[in-house]
């Protein structure tokens, strides 16, 4: 059992969830089912309360663009001639 206001935590970590107000239980549910279509006013009160952040890259994040001359790894991170690395490389790790 989990006791948490967190419903991101609720949404990632269980199963089952059980909503309550003033010491009631006033909704009781599978996780996705409760959480996408809630019944109760209450529930659904919460969920609008809950805040949405959308970021819009105009370009790839930095850590996503690959520099010159390298090539993506199948296990991840970068391949610099032979020297594979999982982070970013310094120029000590190139060829």
């Amino acid at each position: 059992m989990l006791v948490t206001h967190d419903l991101g935590v609720v949404a990632s970590m269980a199963d089952r969830v059980v909503v309550m107000r003033g010491g009631y239980i006033v909704e009781t549910g599978p996780v996705g089912r409760v959480l996408k279509r809630p019944e109760n006013a209450y529930t659904q009160a919460l969920l609008s309360a809950v805040p949405r952040v959308r970021v819009a890259y105009t370009q790839a994040p930095p850590s996503a663009v690959p520099q010159v001359g390298s090539i993506a790894h199948p296990t991840g991170g970068w391949d610099w001639g032979g020297h594979h690395s999982r982070g970013r490389a310094d120029a000590s790790s190139r060829k």
